[in-house]
C-alpha cells in the first residue's frame, strides 16, 4: 500500500512540474532501495511470501478486506458484529482515541491550509499531500467499503504514524510562521494539551491502552460501557499479583485460580495454579468484556481499575449467590455459562457424583430460559432453547435415585425460599410424573415464589387438561 502511494505521488509530481527547468530528478534509486530492502524483509519473516512471492501479498491484502469471520465488540453502547460495522466505526474511533495533540495540531493544518492555498501547490505541498493521503485513504476505504472490524481500531493503527507526523508538522509551521500573540497560544496550546494526555498515561498505569481523550471522548471513565477497552484482558495479570501478594500466606497448597481467558495460566505467578471451574476454584477472575465478570457468582473481593473504570473483578465463587440478578441479568454471562455447565455435568458423571450432575442440569435448563429472548442473536429458536431446558431437568430427575428424593430435594428447596431451584425441579417431577397432584401444587408454590404468575396460570390450565381436579381450579384461583 505504501509503495502504491508513493509511486502514485511521484506520478502527480512528474505532472505537475515537468514543465519547470530544475535539476530535481525523481528519487527512484532511493525508493528502489527501500522496496527492495522491504520486500527482501517481508520474505524472510514470512514463509508463504517466500513462496509465493508475487500473489501471496495480494492474496492476504484481498482476504483482510473482507475478513470473513464473526466478532462481536461494543460500540458507541451497542454491541456490533464485525460483518456488520457501521460506516463510521473508523473516523469515531479516530475522534474519541487520539490525543488531544494531535487534534490540536490537526487542526491548526487545516487553518494554515486554508491560510496558504496557493503555496501548497508546490513540491513541498505535494508531499504533505502524500502524509495526508496516506492517512486519509485507509479510513476513508473504511468508510466506503466496511470491512470486518472489531477491538477498536487496532486494524487501522497504520494509520496513526502519518496523523501524527503531520499534527507535528502544522505545529511546527506554526510556530515558525505565526507571530506575536498567535505563536503563545499554539505554544500554550501545545503544552496544556500535551500535559493533559501525560496527566492521564500516570492516572491509567499500568493500563494506558485504554486511553480515550477528554476533548471528545470524556476520558475512559465516561465511555466504559459504551466502547471496547482492556479487549487484550491485560489487567488479568494485575489480579493475579493482587492474589498472589494478598493470600499466598492463607492457604498451605497452590490457590486455585480460574477465568475464561485461559491464557493467563501462562502468567501465573509463584503459589497459583490454573485450573478449570469444575475442579471448585478459589478465585475466577473475570474481564469486564463480555460481562465475564457476571459469570461465576460470588463475593467480589477486588475490581481493577483504570482510574475509575473498572476493567475486572476478582471473584470468590458461592454458589449460594446463584440466584442474585447481578449474575443472572446478563446475555454473555449464560452464553459462557452455558458451556460451563456442559462440562460440569460431564465432568460429575465421571466422578459418580450423580446429585451433583443433576444440578448442573438444573442451571443448564436456567440458563436456556434466560436465553430464550436472545434467539436472534444466538440464531437459536426459542422453542429449540424450551425443548433444551426440558430435555435438562428431565435428565435431572433421571439422575437422582428416586422421585420420592426429588420431592424431598424440591420440598426442602421451598423451605428455604429458593424458589427458583424447586421451581427447575418440579417442573422436571411433573413432566415425569404428571398423575402426581402435589407436585403441581408445589410447583404453583414456587412460580408464586418467582413472580412468574403468567406461566403460573399457564401451569395450572396444563394441569386442568391432563387431570381435571378441584386442586387444579385452587391452584388456579390462588394464583388470580
Amino acid at each position: 500500500m505504501l509503495f502504491g502511494y508513493g509511486f502514485l505521488f511521484l506520478g502527480l509530481t512528474w505532472l505537475l512540474f515537468r514543465q519547470k527547468a530544475n535539476n530535481d530528478s525523481l528519487p527512484l534509486v532511493s525508493i528502489g532501495v527501500i522496496a527492495v530492502t522491504a520486500v527482501g524483509l517481508m520474505l524472510l519473516f514470512w514463509p508463504r511470501a517466500f513462496v509465493s512471492p508475487l500473489t501471496a501479498p495480494l492474496e492476504s491484502m484481498t482476504r483482510f478486506s473482507a475478513f470473513p469471520e464473526s466478532h462481536w465488540s461494543i460500540f458507541d453502547g451497542l454491541y456490533v458484529n464485525s460483518l456488520s460495522t457501521p460506516r463510521s466505526y473508523l473516523p469515531q474511533w479516530l475522534t474519541i482515541t487520539l490525543p488531544e495533540f494531535v487534534l490540536a495540531g490537526l487542526l491548526f493544518g487545516v487553518v494554515q491550509v486554508a491560510q496558504k492555498r496557493r503555496q501548497w501547490r508546490s513540491r513541498i505541498g505535494v508531499m504533505y499531500g502524500l502524509l495526508v493521503f496516506s492517512a486519509a485513504c485507509p479510513v476513508a476505504y473504511s468508510v466506503i467499503k466496511q470491512p470486518s472490524l472489531y477491538d477498536g481500531m487496532r486494524h487501522f493503527l497504520f494509520v496513526l504514524p502519518p496523523l501524527v507526523t503531520v499534527s507535528a508538522l502544522s505545529f511546527h509551521h506554526a510556530l515558525s510562521s505565526w507571530q506575536g500573540k498567535t505563536a503563545v497560544l499554539v505554544a500554550a496550546v501545545a503544552v496544556g494539551s500535551s500535559s493533559v494526555v501525560a496527566r492521564e498515561m500516570i492516572r491509567l498505569h499500568p493500563n494506558q491502552a485504554v486511553y480515550f481523550n477528554h476533548v471528545i471522548a470524556g476520558s475512559v471513565d465516561e465511555v466504559l460501557n459504551r466502547y471496547e477497552t482492556d479487549y487484550w484482558r491485560h489487567a488479568q495479570k494485575q489480579a493475579l499479583r493482587w492474589i498472589a501478594e494478598n493470600y499466598r500466606n492463607q492457604y498451605d497448597r497452590k490457590i486455585r485460580v480460574y477465568s475464561r481467558f485461559i491464557w493467563i495460566k501462562e502468567q501465573m505467578p509463584i503459589g497459583l495454579e490454573f485450573v478449570d471451574y469444575t475442579a471448585v476454584p478459589d478465585f475466577y477472575i473475570g474481564s469486564k468484556r463480555y460481562d465475564e465478570h457476571r459469570t461465576i457468582p460470588g463475593e467480589i473481593v477486588h475490581t481493577i481499575r483504570a482510574g475509575k473504570a473498572e476493567l475486572a473483578h476478582i471473584v470468590k465463587p458461592d454458589e449460594t449467590r446463584e440466584f442474585d440478578a447481578y449474575f443472572t441479568s446478563s446475555f454473555w454471562a449464560d452464553t459462557h455459562r452455558r458451556l460451563i455447565y456442559l462440562r460440569e455435568v460431564s465432568t460429575r458423571l465421571r466422578r459418580g457424583d450423580r446429585v451433583g450432575a443433576a444440578r448442573s442440569h438444573l442451571k443448564l435448563a436456567r440458563v436456556y430460559e434466560r436465553l430464550k429472548p436472545y434467539e436472534v442473536r444466538l440464531k437459536f429458536k426459542a422453542d429449540y432453547m424450551d425443548a433444551e431446558a426440558k430435555k435438562h431437568r428431565f435428565q435431572a430427575i433421571e439422575l437422582i435415585a428416586s422421585r420420592a428424593q426429588s420431592e424431598s430435594v424440591a420440598a426442602r428447596y421451598l423451605e428455604d425460599s429458593n424458589h427458583v431451584a424447586a421451581r427447575d425441579l418440579l417442573l422436571g417431577l411433573v413432566s415425569v410424573y404428571p398423575d402426581i397432584s402435589h407436585n403441581w401444587v408445589k410447583l404453583i408454590q414456587a412460580l408464586i415464589g418467582t413472580g412468574e404468575y403468567a406461566r403460573a396460570l399457564k401451569q395450572c390450565r396444563e394441569w386442568q387438561q391432563q387431570h381435571p381436579t378441584l386442586a387444579s381450579l385452587e391452584a388456579e384461583v390462588r394464583v388470580l
